[in-house]
Order: structure tokens, then C-alpha cells, then sequence
């Protein structure tokens, strides 16, 4: 959930990282390549999640780091909710 697309687009619209990233809103596969290779996601060995993302300006980092989690969390809830229908 944490690298699928709908997590990830999502981000990517609500920051407007085309700009960020100075490409075309239609070149959605170079943004999802740049934003990704500014994410880090690890697992701890008590199967906690760590978040890290870079970006030139710290505070909107830490608001897409917040966002991710809020955001699969959201779309885990759908899934999940989807699958037991």
C-alpha cells in the first residue's frame, strides 16, 4: 500500500511536485521516479513503519511524510473494507 500508485499520485497532486520537480503534469512517470527517490520507507524489527522524505523545503517534508502515513492509511481501510465485501 505504501508504494502503490494510488498513494503515491495522491501526494504527488496534493504537493503539486510537477512544479517542485520543474516537469510537465503529464509526466507522471519521471515524478513518480523523483519523488520516490526522495522516499525512504524501513521496517524496525518491531514491525514499525519509518517514513523519511527529502525535500528543499523541510516543512513540506515533514507534511508529506505525515500525509503518506494518513494517506495509505486511508486507502488500507478502503482495501481492506473492499475485500470483505
Amino acid at each position: 500500500i505504501l508504494n502503490s500508485r494510488t498513494v503515491i499520485d495522491s501526494l504527488i497532486n496534493i504537493y503539486n511536485l510537477h512544479q517542485v520537480y520543474d516537469y510537465p503534469q503529464t509526466a507522471m512517470t519521471k515524478i513518480r521516479e523523483e519523488f520516490l527517490a526522495n522516499v525512504e520507507i524501513e521496517i524496525s524489527k518491531e514491525g514499525n513503519y519509518e517514513i523519511n522524505v527529502w525535500d528543499k523545503d523541510p516543512t513540506r517534508a515533514a507534511r508529506i511524510a505525515n500525509d503518506y502515513v494518513r494517506i495509505a492509511n486511508n486507502h488500507a481501510v478502503k482495501v481492506f473494507k473492499d475485500e470483505a465485501i
